[in-house]
C-alpha cells in the first residue's frame, strides 16, 4: 500500500492560520500573563525589605556601633585565684609505690650466676689527625761551640689560641742572638731545623674500661689486677704519598726514635698537660704483667719508647703551642687555665694557697687515698700523641696507629675461661685506627717583607723592592735572612752574582726559591715616624699596607705582608749581613741595596748627611 504524502503548498498554510490563528494568539498572551503574575508574586514575597533592612533601623543600628566604640569601659577588677601550689603539683607527680614490707628470703637467687671469662674487645684509636711544620730544636753538640741562649719566650705564632693545621716554616723558627759567646764544653748545645709532623689521637679509655667490666664483673675468677686494662706498645706505620707509586704503609721503629731523642735532644719541655689528659704509667706496661718472667732472647720494650703520649722536645727560645694537642683537648685546656686564672685571685682561705687546695682544679689525691681503687677514669679519652722527625721538607705523609693490650686471661687455667685458646696469646691488638688526612710537609724557605725608612728607600732605584728571603744557614743549622733587591718579574734567587760594583743587589749567602714577582702594593717606605703633616698639623691618614704578591716554585700565588713579617723580621734581623763595603754609591748615582748611608747610622733618629 502505497504510504501518504505530505504536501505543503500555499493554500494550505493559509487555511491553516485562518482556521487556527486565533488559538495560536490567545495562548501566547496567556503564557505572558501568567508569567507577569509570576514575577510579581516572587517581587512581593522575596524582594520587600525587612524591618532591620530600613533607612531607620540601619541609622539606629549605626549610633548604638558609635556609642559602643566611643564608650569608656573599666575592666572589671582581677583578683588571683588563691589555690594550694602544692596540692596541684602533686597531681603531676608521679606515683610512688611503696615496697611490700614483709621480707622475703627466697625472691632472688641464693648465689650469684657466675660466668667464665671471655676475650674482650681491644678498641682502636680514633680520630687520628696530623699536623706539619718546621722548628728549630735544642739538641747537643759536641764538636761546635754554641750560642749563648735567649731567654725563653713563647712565640707569638704558636700559642695556644692558634687553630691546628698546617705550619709555615716561620711559626716554629726562633731568634740567634746577635753576641756570640762562649760557653763551657760541658754546656755545648745548639739548635737545628728540623721538619716535623705530629699525630695525635683519642685512646677510648672509659668505652675499654665499660668494655672489661662486661667481661669480668660477674665472672668465676677475678682479679683487681687483671680486671683492668694495662696497655702495650702501639705499632704506628707511615705512608709516604708519591704521584704514580704503590701504596707501602712502613713501620716506624720506636727504639730508634727513642734513642735519637735521648742522644740528640737537649731535654723536653715541660708538659702542661697532667694525668687526667694521658694514660696514666700504671695503665702502661712495658713487660707482660700476667708472666712470671720474661722469656729468654725477648727484652722488653723500653718506656721511652712506647709512651702513648711522647714527650716535646725542647725548642730554641721559643715553646710549642697548641699543634701539640687533639683539638678535643685544646678547649678543654683553655677551660681549666682560665680556672686556675680565677681561683688564683680569690683570696685566700685559711692559709691554704687555691694551687694546694683538695677541690682546686687539676689538685691530685694524696696518696695512699684508695690504694686499690681503679684509676680515676675523668674524661672520656686520653691524649695519644707522636713525634715524627724522620720527614723530609716536601713531601705527603699519612699515618695510621694500632695499639694493643695485654690478654687478662693469658695463661690461666681452662676451668674459668670459655675456650682455651684465648690464653695462649699474651697480646690482644686493636683494629687499625683512621688513616690520617695527608699532610705535606713545608719547606725551610719562606719570603718576607719589611718597611724601609725613607733614607733606606731612597736609597732604592726607581720600581726597585727589598725582598727577604729567611732560609737554612748550613754553618749554624738555623735560620738566617737573605736580603734582595729585585723588581717585578723578577726571580727571588739571592745569587751573588747579581752583585756589582757600587751595586750590591744581595746580602746574605745564595739560597735558590723559584720564585717570581708578581705584584706589589703599598709603600715600601715606613710612614710610622711621621705622625702629623708639616702644613695641616693633622694627623696623617694611616699609609696603605705594604704587601707582595709572587708565584712560588709549585705555581701557587703566594701573599706576603709587612705586617706578618714584623715578628720574624725583627728576630732574624740581626742575621742579616751589613752592607759590604766595596757597594759605595759612585758620583751622581744611587745603591740599589738600603744599607748605612754616608752620615746614617740606623740607632739615630736624625737624617743623613748630604
Amino acid at each position: 500500500m502505497k504510504l501518504p504524502s505530505i504536501s505543503l503548498n500555499q493554500e494550505d498554510v493559509l487555511h491553516v492560520f485562518v482556521k487556527h490563528g486565533d488559538k495560536m494568539l490567545l495562548s501566547i498572551l496567556v503564557v505572558t500573563v501568567c508569567g507577569l503574575l509570576w514575577g510579581g508574586v516572587h517581587a512581593i514575597r522575596h524582594e520587600t525589605a525587612l524591618p532591620k533592612e530600613r533607612p531607620a533601623a540601619i541609622s539606629a543600628e549605626v549610633k548604638k556601633t558609635e556609642q559602643h566604640i566611643t564608650a569608656v569601659k573599666k575592666p572589671p577588677k582581677m583578683v588571683a585565684k588563691k589555690i594550694n601550689l602544692g596540692a596541684e603539683i602533686d597531681k603531676w607527680r608521679g606515683i610512688t609505690v611503696e615496697p611490700p614490707k614483709a621480707v622475703s628470703l627466697l625472691d632472688k637467687p641464693l648465689f650469684a650466676e657466675l660466668q667464665k671469662r671471655t676475650q674482650p674487645a681491644v678498641f682502636p684509636i680514633e680520630n687520628l689527625r696530623a699536623v706539619a711544620g718546621i722548628v728549630i730544636l735544642a739538641v747537643k753538640e759536641k764538636d761546635k761551640q754554641a750560642q749563648a741562649q735567649a731567654p725563653l719566650r713563647k712565640d707569638p705564632n704558636r700559642d695556644i689560641e692558634a687553630a691546628p693545621g698546617n705550619q709555615s716554616p716561620r711559626a716554629g723558627v726562633n731568634p740567634r742572638p746577635v753576641a756570640v759567646a762562649a760557653v763551657p764544653e760541658a754546656a755545648q748545645t745548639g739548635g737545628r731545623i728540623v721538619p716535623y709532623v705530629i699525630v695525635t689521637g683519642l685512646i677510648p679509655l672509659t668505652k675499654q674500661f665499660a668494655e672489661y667490666e662486661r667481661c669480668y664483673a660477674s665472672t668465676s675468677m677475678q682479679d683487681k689486677k687483671r680486671d683492668l686494662p694495662i696497655w702495650s706498645e702501639y705499632r704506628i706505620e707511615r705512608l709516604v704519598i708519591a704521584p704514580a707509586v704503590r701504596e707501602i704503609w712502613e713501620p716506624i721503629d720506636l727504639k730508634l726514635v727513642a734513642k735519637q731523642a735521648r742522644d740528640e735532644w737537649r731535654g723536653s719541655q715541660i708538659d702542661p698537660l697532667t694525668g687526667e689528659f694521658v694514660l696514666e704509667d700504671a695503665l702502661i706496661s712495658a713487660a707482660n704483667p700476667f708472666a712470671g718472667e720474661t722469656k729468654p732472647g725477648k727484652q722488653p720494650v723500653a718506656a721511652a719508647a712506647m709512651s702513648y703520649c711522647a714527650a716535646l722536645p725542647q725548642l730554641n727560645a721559643t715553646a710549642w703551642g697548641s699543634e701539640t694537642l687533639h683539638p678535643t683537648f685544646v678547649a678543654e685546656v683553655r677551660r681549666r687555665m682560665n680556672e686556675k686564672k680565677a681561683a688564683a685571685l680569690r683570696p685566700k682561705d685559711e692559709g691554704l694557697e687555691p694551687e694546694a687546695a683538695p677541690d682546686a682544679p687539676g689538685a691530685a689525691a694524696a696518696p695512699g687515698d684508695n690504694a686499690d681503687a681503679p684509676p680515676d677514669q675523668g674524661l672520656e679519652y686520653r691524649l695519644f700523641r707522636f713525634i715524627d722527625t724522620a720527614v723530609e721538607s716536601g713531601k705527603t705523609y699519612r699515618y695510621r696507629v694500632r695499639l694493643s693490650v695485654w690478654n687478662p686471661n693469658f695463661e690461666l687455667p681452662l676451668q674459668h675461661l670459655v675456650n682455651a685458646s684465648i690464653a695462649k696469646p699474651p697480646k690482644l691488638p686493636s683494629d687499625q685506627s683512621n688513616e690520617s688526612a695527608a699532610v705535606t710537609v713545608p719547606g725551610t724557605t719562606s719570603v718576607l717583607a719589611r718597611c724601609l725608612r725613607k733614607a733606606e728607600k731612597k736609597a732604592l732605584k726607581k720600581d726597585m723592592v727589598e725582598v727577604l728571603v729567611l732560609g737554612k744557614n748550613d754553618l749554624t743549622d738555623d735560620y738566617s735572612l737573605r736580603s734582595l733587591i729585585a723588581e717585578l718579574g723578577g726571580l727571588l734567587n739571592v745569587d751573588k752574582q747579581l752583585n756589582k760594583t757600587g751595586d750590591q743587589r744581595t746580602r746574605g749567602a745564595d739560597i735558590v726559591t723559584d720564585g717570581v714577582l708578581v705584584d706589589l702594593r703599598g709603600r715600601q717606605e715606613d710612614r710610622s715616624e711621621a705622625a702629623t703633616e708639616p702644613r695641616s698639623k693633622k694627623p696623617a691618614p694611616p699609609p696603605e699596607p705594604f704587601e707582595l704578591l709572587y708565584l712560588d716554585a709549585e705555581g701557587a700565588l703566594q701573599l706576603v705582608t709587612a705586617a706578618d713579617s714584623q715578628a720574624q723580621v725583627e728576630r732574624y734581623e740581626g742575621t742579616l749581613p751589613p752592607l759590604s763595603a766595596e757597594a759605595k754609591p759612585r758620583s751622581g748615582e744611587r745603591t740599589g741595596q738600603p744599607g748605612s748611608l754616608p752620615g746614617f747610622s740606623p740607632f739615630d733618629e736624625t737624617p743623613p748627611r748630604k
